[in-house]
Parts: C-alpha cells; sequence; structure tokens
C-alpha cells in the first residue's frame, strides 16, 4: 500500500505528516518565501520571484539560501535572479 495520499492535489506521506515534493509548492514550506517577501526590510520586487528561485527545491536550508541570495543580488543593484537556480554549479 502507497504511503501517499492525495489531498487536494498535494501528495503528503500518511501518518508522520512528512511533508514531500518541492518546499514552495507545500504548507509548510510557502512560509519561507511568505516570511522573506512580508518581513524582509528590502521588498523583492514580485511575490513570484521567491517562489521561481526555489522550483523543486525541497531542502529547508536551500529555499532559505536561495532567497537570501535573491534579496542580496536585488539589494546591492537591483538585479532580479530569473535563471534556473538548479542548473547554476554552485545552486
Amino acid at each position: 500500500m502507497d504511503p501517499r495520499i492525495d489531498l487536494a492535489g498535494r501528495n503528503v506521506l500518511r501518518g508522520n505528516g512528512a511533508r514531500v515534493g518541492p518546499v514552495a509548492g507545500k504548507r509548510m514550506g510557502k512560509r519561507v518565501p511568505v516570511e522573506a517577501y512580508v518581513l524582509e526590510p528590502l521588498k523583492a520586487p514580485w511575490y513570484i520571484d521567491l517562489l521561481n528561485v526555489n522550483l523543486n527545491v525541497t531542502d529547508l536550508s536551500v529555499a532559505e539560501e536561495r532567497i537570501r541570495r535573491f534579496l542580496d543580488a536585488f539589494g546591492e543593484d537591483g538585479t532580479r535572479i530569473t535563471r534556473n537556480l538548479d542548473f547554476d554549479s554552485e545552486n
């Protein structure tokens, strides 16, 4: 029996409540870009930018680091990271 169940299109593990899938696409993970967008003194121009840099990311620390890189680059000179960071050697 598959331990995953589908809840409104979200795959989650049954029992322990552990999440699977991209950070930005799950309930717990949405908090990372939302907190950065709302609480950071430097405002990202678009919320979707914070989601896009985290497509397919399942590691919370990687998601936080990518958002920090985005905000640092934007704060320095207005650069918006729009490339797929999965193709960067440093991620």
